[in-house]
């Protein structure tokens, strides 16, 4: 496969050879040619889309049994959305030997067509906004690869988490500064394209988390929700089993405590759904992504240090772990001269947590820790 960046002026030469020796004088046909049978078997999107990187054209080798192709790779146009570049699947043989495509692809030996296929990758257009963000620039392509590599995710660093990214971030910036050829070389970023690469190594050198008020945009808040509802879920099973372990009639308050945030747990997602729904998103549950692999960190970078487990229901298992995902992100103080009336209903103020503009409010009906 030959790799392009758009606008590059390209050269590809043919050596034609009869026999072991070198060929002059042999004519060469290439055509856009594109085997559903072979490029289509699993879905996907289009290829050899519309701008062609050069039309079907016949070339004759030189003295030296050489032929060229020159041409300037075109802008894809973003054609296989969420896919970087297009492919452009060409079929070439000698005149003197010719093939019928159509028709070896609907053989049995359509595999055949491998031999003689030569495939151009040319990446999109690539711009963003200097200095990058991890919100708007990163965590877009990281996360894409952390889901392709569940092995480096669950044994080294996770990529669709900045603060194991930006733990990691001397080992990151190293193995994506060698030679492409050098063993040591991050193979993940053999799939960018110039622009992404310099773009990350950019971002390496001054990692940044970015302005969510500033880089905040409708499809930010999709995938917001979207990381809200793989939350709701991922702590789904680990309640269920905890629950499953308790034994009938054992226990009875905290089985009903464990019922109760498991059915709030289902109405929190059901929440989330329904607000991706109502701004053009479109919930995705049905995905090897979607379900985690336990133990397992919570999506989206929530409380990072913290593994959520399959196990059964143990004091330390709630005290470590369920009263972790359980705390509120706003605290407030209450007053220690606060003293609950079974009859007064008025209100007293308690002070305000870190996150908050206005003295809460809190009756008589709450039960409260001083």
């Amino acid at each position: 496969m030959l790799r392009a960046e758009p606008d590059d002026d390209v050269e590809i030469s043919f050596l034609a050879t009869k026999f072991g020796r070198p060929s002059a004088g042999t004519l060469i046909h290439i055509t856009p040619f594109v085997c559903k049978r072979i490029f289509y078997e699993y879905g996907g999107p289009q290829i050899g889309t519309e701008p062609l990187p050069f039309p079907a054209q016949d070339i004759i080798t030189n003295q030296s049994a050489l032929a060229t192709i020159s041409f300037k790779a075109p802008d894809p146009l973003n054609a296989r959305k969420f896919i970087d570049g297009q492919l452009y699947p060409y079929l070439y043989w000698a005149k003197s030997n010719p093939i019928d495509p159509n028709q070896v692809c609907k053989g049995s030996n359509f595999l055949y067509l491998l031999n003689s296929y030569l495939i151009i990758r040319v990446f999109d257009n690539y711009d963003y906004r200097d200095p990058p963000t991890w919100n708007e620039d990163v965590y877009p392509i990281f996360k894409k690869y952390a889901n392709l590599y569940p092995v480096m995710t669950f044994n080294y660093v996770d990529l669709g988490n900045y603060h194991e990214v930006t733990k990691h971030l001397f080992h990151i910036n190293m193995t994506m500064r060698l030679p492409m050829a050098h063993p040591n070389h991050m193979p993940v970023s053999r799939d960018l394209s110039k622009d992404k690469r310099d773009m990350i190594l950019k971002w390496l050198d001054h990692p940044c988390l970015g302005d969510e008020k500033q880089d905040f945009t409708i499809h930010l808040l999709r995938q917001h929700l979207q990381t809200a509802l793989e939350i709701e879920h991922s702590t789904i099973p680990t309640y269920l089993t905890a629950l499953a372990t308790i034994k009938e009639n054992y226990n009875t308050e905290v089985q009903d405590i464990f019922k109760q945030i498991l059915i709030q747990e289902m109405l929190h997602l059901a929440l989330a759904a329904n607000l991706l729904n109502a701004v053009g998103g479109e919930p995705v549950l049905f995905s090897e992504n979607f379900i985690p692999l336990y133990p397992t960190r919570l999506p989206g970078g929530l409380m990072p240090q913290l593994q959520v487990p399959i196990e059964k229901c143990t004091i330390a298992l709630i005290a470590d772990i369920f009263m972790a995902i359980e705390q509120p992100s706003v605290t407030a103080k209450f007053f220690t001269d606060y003293k609950k009336s079974e009859t007064d209903d008025s209100e007293e103020d308690i002070t305000p947590g870190a996150d908050q503009q206005q003295p809460l409010k809190v009756t008589a009906q709450y039960k409260t820790k001083g």
